[in-house]
């Protein structure tokens, strides 16, 4: 996650909250909001970057699936997204050659933080598979494992 930073900034940044019941749970704020303990603020410090991206991406399963294997899971149903096993997870960075996907994950992503949609998130992960150069079987393998679960 290298051009990407923990810093102050209240535009434009990812929230979460530190303890998840559900998995994945990153939006994006473009209203400026603060945060009280047991939630954290991202900024993004490179500018070919977007935070609407990463935020789709923290979502995934593959993000879910890289904290498990990290990090010490909660219980069961329980997720703790402390800052450095966050850090560690590796996401994708938009390039020249991934950057039709990347638009259009951003864009299916601005969708959904107004109106949530099965449909949209199932495309989102579709193309996050695409970035990761997942087969048939790997994708199966998240799918199964996270979202008969309900934990995304």
């Amino acid at each position: 996650m290298q051009g990407y930073a923990l810093t102050p900034s209240y535009q434009g940044k990812i929230i979460w909250a530190e303890l998840a019941r559900k998995g994945n749970s990153f939006v994006v704020d473009e209203n400026g909001l603060f945060t009280m303990a047991g939630s954290f603020l991202l900024t993004i410090n490179d500018k070919t970057q977007d935070c609407y991206y990463l935020c789709s991406a923290l979502n995934t399963p593959m993000a879910l699936f890289y904290l498990e294997q990290v990090y010490t899971k909660l219980d069961d149903t329980g997720w703790q997204w402390k800052k450095d096993p966050l850090e560690k997870i590796p996401i994708p960075k938009i390039t020249e050659s991934n950057k039709h996907i990347a638009n259009e994950i951003i864009e299916l992503t601005k969708q959904v933080h107004l109106q949530r949609d099965e449909s949209l998130e199932k495309r989102i992960r579709e193309c996050f598979y695409e970035i990761y150069n997942f087969d048939d079987e790997e994708k199966k393998i998240f799918e199964t494992h996270f979202l008969t679960k309900g934990d995304i």
